[in-house]
């Protein structure tokens, strides 16, 4: 009686245990699918300046397909970063932030030049002091407001996390390191959207319109992601065959002489 009482106990332990297991897998879903949702959202209501309208359009009747493939983008990054730092609610936070970032970017960068944040954009980080003084200072308290209430959130979530944290720690580190491998994967892919056959831009092109001679045309009509990632490095021509100083020399002499007989 006594070993049939503690083998059911030791079952219920076992469920619970998997339960527990499942209810994080889901937890750590579902807030990675909302945070995606929603920080595409925001990106394209700074880059639309704030019109709350056209970003609602956009993400449920102009370019929905979009909308949902640039989502996918933001959450690769945000299991890419639970993988790194094992914490959901940290990750969450930690890419809303990075996405203001990139949306109060954007949004300063079209009020000044009428344009959107371009990757090569980034290479400026190294000039933040003169980047904070071209933004209006009321964004700059806000930020620095909003960055100091994350940190302290990600302190207390740490601390949080920490005492309730259950389970088989090998398992979870194995977990964590299958994640990773998958999500930089995912993530290398992704940098190299414009190479020739990238999975990623062969399923974006279908509802997108790119426009080659118009990077500003490219980021309204098809979103900020999709406008981002086309401007990402691009596969440089390949070198001709025949290609030389001497061969160079060649047609120049070559068609100067013909603009003479014409002349």
């Amino acid at each position: 009686m006594e070993k049939t009482r503690t083998k059911t106990i030791k079952n219920e332990k076992i469920q619970f245990k998997w339960l527990n297991v499942l209810k994080n897998i889901l937890a750590t879903l579902s807030l990675g699918i909302s945070t995606a949702l929603i920080g595409n959202f925001i990106l394209q209501v700074f880059q639309n300046q704030f019109d709350f309208e056209r970003a609602v359009s956009y993400m449920f009747f102009w370019e929905t397909r979009l909308y949902f493939l640039g989502a996918l983008v933001l959450f690769i990054i945000y299991m890419w970063l639970v993988s790194l730092i094992g914490n959901r609610w940290i990750s969450s936070i930690g890419l809303l932030i990075l996405i203001l970032f990139f949306g109060i970017a954007t949004q300063q960068k079209m009020i000044f030049r009428g344009e959107p944040l371009y990757p090569s954009d980034l290479s400026m980080i190294k000039e933040w002091r003169f980047l904070i003084q071209m933004v209006d200072m009321k964004i700059v308290i806000v930020a620095l407001i909003g960055i100091g209430l994350a940190i302290g959130l990600c302190i207390f979530l740490v601390k949080k996390t920490k005492k309730n944290q259950t389970g088989n720690k090998i398992l979870r580190w194995i977990s964590r390191g299958v994640i990773f491998i998958l999500t930089s994967m995912a993530l290398v892919h992704i940098s190299n959207f414009n190479q020739p056959g990238n999975q990623f831009k062969e399923s974006f092109s279908p509802s997108a319109y790119w426009v080659p001679f118009s990077q500003q045309l490219n980021y309204e009509n098809n979103g900020f992601i999709p406008g981002f990632l086309y401007n990402l490095k691009a596969p440089a021509v390949d070198k001709p065959g025949e290609y030389s100083d001497e061969h160079i020399e060649e047609l120049v002499l070559k068609y100067k002489d013909k603009a003479e007989v014409v002349a």
